[in-house]
């Protein structure tokens, strides 16, 4: 999984909503594009998960989430059995 980062390479403080898509992202990824399981994580409301896909414009990663296009492991946007690089 990934790590999310809290200061910038300057040492300060990154922008909260940087931070809240990331963690939306990443999320997603981990339950599979399950906004509930996501929302009980988190400790919020789902309705609140769903603004911040709609606020952070997540819907294509949502749905290729759910599609199983997006895995952990996988780098962002990479499908499975797609090749990473050399080997």
């Amino acid at each position: 999984m990934p790590e999310i980062k809290v200061f910038d390479l300057s040492g300060e403080l990154r922008p909260q909503g940087e931070m809240r898509a990331e963690i939306i992202r990443a999320g997603l990824v981990r339950y599979g594009g399950n906004i509930t399981e996501l929302a009980k994580a988190l400790g919020i409301g789902r309705s609140t998960i769903c603004r911040w896909i709609s606020a952070e414009g997540l819907g294509q990663h949502l749905e290729e989430c759910r599609r199983g296009a997006v895995r952990p492991g996988l780098p962002h946007g990479m499908a499975p059995g797609e090749n990473a690089g050399p080997t």
